[in-house]
């Protein structure tokens, strides 16, 4: 099983009653229902891995974004469990030369789920539906050949916020969290403008066969 922080543990995942913050593994700030406020240390780590190229948009893998949108629909829908998805699939996801690969691991599939609990999404442990669109929006992006241009920092950014973070409470993170929202359309993100996404939906090339 793969263990991404070395001395640093995240906190059990509650049963997910909505989409999570996608923003979170990135900024450190209010985290997704299954990363507590324990976890803000993790999201510099995070972060280190999410922004090390600077975040540029130019560079483009489609072989790595088919690999990933592969995993996080198997993961979805029960397929594999988040152990599985760690090992098969998250390690190359955290070590991708492209930007949306890095985030949509980060900042998307990784906030699904708890290090501390081996969870399989099937039967009363499904997902709810509001995150499986999310889910299936990720899935678009991935299959496009889009750049992926949202804020990405560096991991040192990260780790210097963090501290900012604890001594205003939160204040801080929740700032950046909105000053990220106005970096394009954050309804559909991963994509930044609703155009983009309009025309993802016309051409659904990986959502067919069995549904999220």
């Amino acid at each position: 099983m793969m263990r991404y922080a070395l001395s640093l543990r995240k906190r059990p995942t509650p049963r997910l009653r909505s989409m999570p913050m996608v923003v979170a593994g990135a900024f450190g700030e209010a985290m997704a229902p299954g990363r507590r406020s324990g976890d803000l240390a993790h999201s510099a780590k995070a972060g280190r891995s999410a922004g090390r190229y600077g975040g540029e948009t130019g560079v483009i893998d489609q072989a790595a974004r088919r690999r990933l949108a592969e995993g996080i629909r198997h993961l979805a829908n029960g397929r594999i469990t988040n152990d599985e998805f760690e090992d098969q699939y998250g390690r190359a996801a955290a070590a991708s030369s492209d930007p949306a690969v890095r985030a949509l691991f980060w900042q998307g599939a990784w906030m699904l789920y708890s290090d501390f609990t081996t969870t399989r999404y099937a039967g009363s442990q499904r997902l709810p539906r509001d995150t499986r669109k999310h889910i299936v929006r990720w899935i678009l992006f991935l299959q496009s050949t889009l750049p992926y241009e949202w804020p990405l920092p560096a991991w040192w950014q990260n780790l210097a916020w963090a501290p900012v973070h604890l001594l205003t409470l939160g204040l801080s993170a929740r700032l950046r969290a909105r000053q990220f929202r106005r970096s394009g359309e954050f309804s559909v993100w991963p994509f930044r403008r609703w155009t983009d996404y309009r025309a993802a939906l016309r051409r659904p090339v990986y959502l067919r066969g069995p549904s999220l």
